[in-house]
């Protein structure tokens, strides 16, 4: 039995190497992935982008299903997008329509 399970180890480590072998250097890991850390800012244009598309209210889902569609690379975490638009509602840019409370989302108006 204890051959048996080293045997499995050295199967699994012979194919970890080979995905390090494969994907070590950074160049290669971009270009075979296709969710790579997106550049600094990307989610904050892509959401401004949206923003300024939307005519009528919206909520934070509305914004990734649009991101979803614009910007399909691109790594959406809903809590990044909830902080974004808290930024836009900081400067002015848009404004809080009704404070969302439980489960129920918070709607947002550009100004």
């Amino acid at each position: 039995m204890k051959q048996q399970i080293e045997a499995e180890h050295r199967k699994r480590m012979d194919a970890l190497e080979l995905l390090w072998k494969d994907f070590g250097e950074k160049s290669n890991l971009q270009g075979k992935m296709d969710f790579v850390k997106s550049p600094k800012g990307e989610l904050t244009s892509g959401v401004q982008e949206i923003v300024k598309m939307l005519d009528s209210d919206f909520s934070v889902e509305n914004v990734a299903e649009k991101l979803k569609i614009s910007k399909p690379n691109l790594s959406i975490k809903r809590p990044s997008i909830s902080t974004v638009l808290k930024r836009l509602v900081d400067e002015g840019q848009i404004q809080i329509v009704e404070v969302g409370k439980g489960r129920r989302a918070t709607i947002y108006k550009r100004t």
